[in-house]
């Protein structure tokens, strides 16, 4: 179970863990609240006003492929620190979710071409469910996350 202090030694300890943050964040806010870089619903869910327009820069640039600087770095583990209610409530749906999935599995693997792997069987392996059963965009994003599967 996903509580305050393990996110926060989480984040302290691996600079991964802090940009999957960020990016997990990120993805909670609305689609008016991505594009305009600003928090436009008290719904608790994705960045405060404060920070979202720092904070959504940093997502995208984390999206697009680019680290962080050092100093982006320790600001953003700073701020997204305080989003450990979210974090938690995104790490502890994912360990809820994952053994039913796994208990109801059966493998259909043959059916998916090259190495795509079935819904199923990419959960199995720390794909979030979101990304295996087709709320992400494409193939690429799910070796992604099988390739870069922290704990959200």
């Amino acid at each position: 179970m996903w509580n305050e202090t393990r996110i926060k030694e989480l984040l302290d300890a691996n600079p991964k863990a802090v940009m999957r943050a960020i990016v997990t964040i990120y993805e909670r806010q609305t689609e008016d609240e991505k594009h305009s870089h600003t928090t436009k619903n008290r719904n608790g869910v994705g960045f405060g006003a404060f920070d979202a327009e720092f904070m959504t820069s940093l997502a995208l640039q984390i999206k697009n492929g680019r680290g962080l600087s050092d100093r982006q770095l320790v600001i953003g583990r700073n701020k997204i620190k305080r989003y450990h209610r979210q974090l938690c409530e995104v790490a502890n749906a994912k360990a809820a979710v994952k053994p039913v999935i796994e208990a109801a599995h059966e493998c259909t693997c043959e059916d998916y071409d090259g190495e795509m792997l079935c819904p199923g069987c990419q959960v199995a392996r720390g794909v979030h469910p979101d990304v295996a059963y087709g709320n992400a965009v494409g193939y690429a994003e799910m070796k992604s996350e099988l390739a870069h599967s922290d704990n959200w």
